[in-house]
């Protein structure tokens, strides 16, 4: 899942960091696609899918990986994601340090309860949650069972071209040793309204926007607040507030556009 969002930021942090990545995608990530990109040669990249089985056994027990994220996903609510591929590292027994699949709040659905915490029940309301909730208990089986070492993260709303917190806390429940077959809200811990977001959104601008009032889409979560106790425990702390993450976001985008 190399080309999409969190995967092209979290490819940057880790080459910056003096590794090698390797990634498995339908889609040739950005970082590729530029020659003048000194990322590129610290990338190899397979076009292929993550559910051609025998293909994937293939290349684990060729590169002998330390670390696998799975971020492979098709971007839909109903869509479905590859399931774990774990099996292989028992068959196989490939030492492979820790496996991160990257799971979603929409678990969460529509509970009353809010902040969201990971010991909550799950509310599974489409295709997409009940995906991602299935295949958090595989990862999580696999830990249990065949000592694998593995973590989930559960994303909330992740944006912005460079806030790095998302990709920060990945990396650090990723390669801390000490972290390992547990669940994890990833998220700022703060929540903002859609009108108080369209609000910064024109005060950091100097545009405004329109607004017209409609009801939401049936799937649409209508609170999503995380509570991010559990992931502060492990001593990480997000950087960036919504507003300091919009206006980074926004200085970006004209830098981009030009």
């Amino acid at each position: 899942g190399g080309a999409g969002f969190i995967g092209s930021n979290l490819i940057e942090k880790i080459i910056s960091q003096g590794d090698e990545v390797v990634v498995v995608g339908r889609h040739l990530p950005a970082e590729c696609k530029e020659d003048d990109n000194n990322l590129k040669d610290n990338i190899t990249f397979y076009q292929a899918d993550v559910t051609y089985y025998e293909f994937m056994e293939q290349l684990l027990i060729k590169e002998k990986f330390d670390y696998i994220v799975l971020l492979a996903a098709v971007i839909s609510i109903s869509g479905t994601i590859a399931e774990p591929l774990s099996t292989h590292f028992r068959k196989n027994k490939l030492k492979v340090k820790k496996v991160l699949f990257t799971s979603s709040s929409a678990v969460y659905g529509n509970i009353a309860d809010t902040p969201r915490r990971e010991d909550m029940p799950v509310s599974l309301e489409n295709p997409y949650a009940i995906d991602k909730f299935a295949s958090e208990r595989y990862a999580m089986f696999y830990e249990k069972v065949y000592g694998i070492p593995t973590v989930a993260v559960r994303f909330f709303n992740v944006y912005g071209p460079r806030q790095k917190d998302a990709v920060d806390a990945t990396l650090m429940l990723l390669k801390d040793p000490q972290i390992s077959g547990k669940i994890f809200n990833v998220a700022s811990g703060k929540s903002v309204s859609l009108i108080d977001l369209i609000v910064a959104f024109e005060e950091i601008t100097g545009k405004k926007l329109k607004i017209i009032h409609n009801k939401g889409l049936k799937f649409d979560t209508k609170n999503s607040l995380a509570d991010i106790t559990k992931l502060e425990k492990t001593g990480f702390l997000p950087k960036y507030t919504f507003e300091s993450g919009l206006r980074q976001y926004v200085k970006e985008e004209k830098r981009r556009l030009g």
